[in-house]
């Protein structure tokens, strides 16, 4: 008996349609029995990419978010300083604006120094004029203002805001001492330390008469050493103990 080929071929075509079937027709043939086996299968291929294409949609959402939100965290920083003008960008997460400039402050040491100019004078006169009040005043706003600094914890500002509070003690220290020895001379002994110097200038400061005019003598001659014009100096010096 003979075997129609054609007949064959079409026989294995329906069983591999009727095997393929179910996996086309499985969500939108159950939803749709009266639909045709090719329009299940395009419906299924358009909500298989329109769930891809959500899903990269909301990938794109999720990383473009964080970016934006990363970004948001990243501020701008600007400061100066005498000659120059600086920006800067940090993570506002880990500092803030204020620990930025009170760290600024700290390390450029922008007004956080004693006006000591006022200590000295040049004219007999001026002496009334200064001031030991406003000194003590000015000493313990300073002092206030280092101590309140937010500034940002590291070995080199520890150490420098140390050495801050070290810096405003010695210096309305000695502006303290001065201004008190113009009007007082003994205070000049209460100052700490300097032993060489309150031996030779604070003492004949306090004796006064030869031992005074010794020590200004002394002092005359080692300034000539160092000036570019020492006869001048010599000349004032007779002209004024004269």
């Amino acid at each position: 008996m003979g075997v129609d080929a054609a007949a064959v071929t079409l026989k294995t075509m329906d069983f591999k349609s009727r095997l393929r079937r179910p996996l086309l027709m499985n969500k939108s043939a159950k939803a749709f029995p009266s639909l045709p086996d090719s329009i299940c299968a395009a419906l299924d291929l358009l909500k298989a990419r329109f769930e891809a294409t959500c899903l990269i949609f909301l990938y794109l959402f999720v990383s473009i978010w964080f970016t934006t939100a990363a970004q948001a965290q990243i501020k701008t920083f600007r400061w100066q300083s005498d000659l120059c003008s600086f920006e800067g960008r940090y993570d506002s997460r880990k500092y803030t604006k204020k620990q930025l400039l009170d760290t600024w402050t700290l390390i450029s040491g922008e007004n956080l120094q004693i006006d000591d100019t006022k200590a000295t004078v040049w004219k007999w006169d001026e002496i009334a004029l200064l001031n030991v009040q406003e000194l003590d005043r000015q000493y313990n706003e300073l002092l206030d203002k280092i101590k309140s600094l937010d500034y940002i914890k590291t070995p080199y500002t520890e150490a420098l805001y140390k050495n801050r509070l070290r810096e405003l003690e010695e210096v309305y220290r000695l502006a303290r001492t001065t201004m008190l020895g113009y009007k007082a001379p003994k205070e000049l002994l209460k100052y700490p330390g300097a032993d060489q110097c309150k031996l030779d200038y604070a003492e004949p400061i306090i004796a006064g008469g030869e031992k005074l005019q010794k020590a200004w003598e002394r002092v005359n001659i080692d300034s000539r050493a160092k000036n570019a014009d020492p006869e001048r100096l010599r000349l004032t010096f007779e002209a004024q103990r004269s």
